[in-house]
């Protein structure tokens, strides 16, 4: 099981609830730093608790930084591909009504990077990760040891990390910028 990529190649993680959140590294310290700002223990709903940090950590964000999406837990794992990204046109109004609700799969990037964490695994990620140990993990060629030690700690493998093969890939998925999930 493959859980980070830093060459757009799929990547695969365990499935726990199958609620799963998608946010760049950077906005995922914003949620670390002011977590307690808001009562979790009061959503239960992952879907608004996503718009809920969306309106709280990033009120300017226009409801399209951090993504949403339910996949069933029964399949027990996800492969996901991140030559699938598509560029998403923030400009389309109906689009972004339905990212602000969390109907279709939206994030942005400002670090060509990006997250993704089975909601299980929130508070656990919280307490353990920070951007710097993650970049610092990347840019040392540690990121087998960095998601051993983790995935040791929260019991599972619920989590996953995608980095940007760059601007010349030929990907879509090419860098920072808005992306939607087919």
């Amino acid at each position: 099981m493959q859980q980070f990529s830093t060459d757009n190649s799929p990547v695969e993680f365990e499935l726990i609830s199958g609620h799963l959140l998608f946010a760049d590294p950077l906005y995922f310290q914003d949620i670390i730093d002011n977590y307690s700002q808001v009562d979790t223990s009061a959503i239960s709903d992952k879907r608004e608790l996503v718009k809920v940090f969306e309106e709280t950590f990033f009120p300017y964000g226009g409801g399209g930084l951090l993504g949403y999406k339910y996949v069933d837990k029964k399949l027990n794992t996800y492969l996901f591909d991140p030559t699938k990204l598509k560029k998403w046109d923030t400009d389309d109004e109906q689009q972004c009504a339905l990212a602000q609700q969390k109907q279709i799969t939206t994030f942005g990037l400002d670090t060509a990077s990006f997250l993704i964490i089975d909601f299980d695994n929130l508070k656990k990620l919280i307490n353990m990760l920070s951007y710097d140990s993650l970049i610092d993990a990347y840019l040392g060629n540690l990121l087998d040891k960095y998601f051993e030690t983790i995935n040791g700690q929260i019991g599972n493998k619920g989590w996953t990390y995608v980095v940007s093969k760059g601007v010349d890939s030929g990907d879509e998925f090419d860098g920072d910028s808005s992306y939607i999930l087919d």
